[in-house]
């Protein structure tokens, strides 16, 4: 709560890297958790990072926002998911006593517990997550109302489950910022079309471009 995005993002550059993640925080603390100026003062960051990537050049355009980067790839089509991460999937958390959980942000949370380093994965737990936690966007009711839930392929598993949005709730502030994102996406891929398509070609994943 209160961070200034562009402000971190450009002292994080400084440092010289060349792949940024900014991802909101999770929490029940309202005095920690973002609220509306937050998610409108990124709004505005991210609007200014996609016209500052259309102006520069080829080879000084500003550090890539992995996340955005994702969801550029997503507008042309590329990497669409009907889930946003291989959480309970093709990775898991792995508590301090050998438990498994979907990912880390589950640890501790014995609800999602999916079986133990030693014994393996509990195919009941497992397949009940899929189902529930871990289910497709598009038998989530939010995600079938939002027009940009193909480019995020749903929430953060532990997020939505934990704090919100359920079932017929309205989205919460980790759907805005992805809403955010996902039109500064639309706009920058638009006017690359237009002006440049070839820088197009950057955001592709890897396993598309040709050498």
């Amino acid at each position: 709560h209160g961070a200034d995005p562009q402000q971190v993002f450009d002292a994080i550059a400084r440092l010289g890297v060349k792949r940024i993640e900014l991802v909101p925080v999770a929490h029940h603390d309202a005095s920690i958790q973002p609220d509306a100026a937050d998610v409108k003062r990124y709004g505005k960051f991210i609007q200014t990072y996609a016209r500052r990537y259309l102006e520069s050049a080829t080879d000084g355009a500003p550090p890539t926002l992995v996340r955005f980067a994702n969801r550029v790839a997503r507008v042309m089509a590329y990497d669409n998911w009907r889930v946003p991460c291989g959480a309970g999937r093709s990775f898991y958390g792995v508590g301090p006593d050998g438990d498994l959980y979907p990912c880390f942000r589950f640890i501790g949370v014995e609800a999602y517990r999916l079986g133990h380093v030693t014994l393996g994965l509990d195919t009941e737990a497992t397949a009940a997550f899929w189902q529930g936690a871990g289910r497709a966007y598009e038998v989530r009711v939010p995600c079938r109302e939002c027009w940009a839930a193909p480019l995020c392929g749903g929430p953060c598993f532990a997020c939505a489950e934990m704090f919100g949005p359920g079932e017929g709730q309205p989205l919460n502030f980790h759907c805005a910022y992805m809403l955010a994102d996902a039109r500064a996406a639309v706009w920058l891929v638009n006017r690359l079309r237009a002006r440049a398509p070839e820088r197009l070609l950057s955001f592709l994943p890897v396993e598309y471009r040709i050498g």
